[in-house]
């Protein structure tokens, strides 16, 4: 079932203005894999200078394990917003996201979830190279 970017909006706290995912292309209870080019585009509040640095791409991966969570909680009925809690293991492959490459594929993995917040592996990749991965903790407050 493919997620478009109007109904993960409504899954992340930050809503329309700054959802970076594009579609979500596959999903189950412990994996998510989305798909995005907004790293192209010249609205993109994470470009500075003309360019992205590859850390921002953390964001991109916080954002696929929200939708992940929220999609396990209820769907994509409303759903408690989760937040960014701590990033570990952080390992950037590039300095920079090359605007050049086409699309950017996401991907989450839930390592451990309850009610209070959830654990993640994420990774960013760009034509089969990986760009960073690591691990984030998410909150989701009562």
């Amino acid at each position: 079932m493919l997620i478009q970017r109007q109904q993960i909006a409504g899954l992340i706290p930050h809503g329309e203005a700054m959802c970076l995912l594009d579609q979500v292309t596959e999903w189950d209870e412990h994996y998510l894999n989305a798909t995005t080019t907004s790293h192209r585009r010249a609205d993109n509040p994470l470009i500075e200078n003309g360019r992205m640095d590859t850390v921002t791409l953390v964001e991109y991966g916080a954002q696929a394990a929200a939708v992940h969570a929220a999609l396990q909680q209820s769907g994509l009925d409303a759903a408690r917003p989760a937040y960014l809690g701590a990033v570990k293991k952080l390992r950037l492959f590039a300095p920079y996201v090359d605007a050049g490459v086409a699309e950017l594929q996401i991907q989450a993995q839930c390592i451990f979830s309850d009610k209070n917040g959830a654990i993640y592996d994420i990774r960013a990749c760009a034509e089969g190279n990986s760009l960073i991965a690591g691990r984030i903790v998410l909150v989701l407050p009562a």
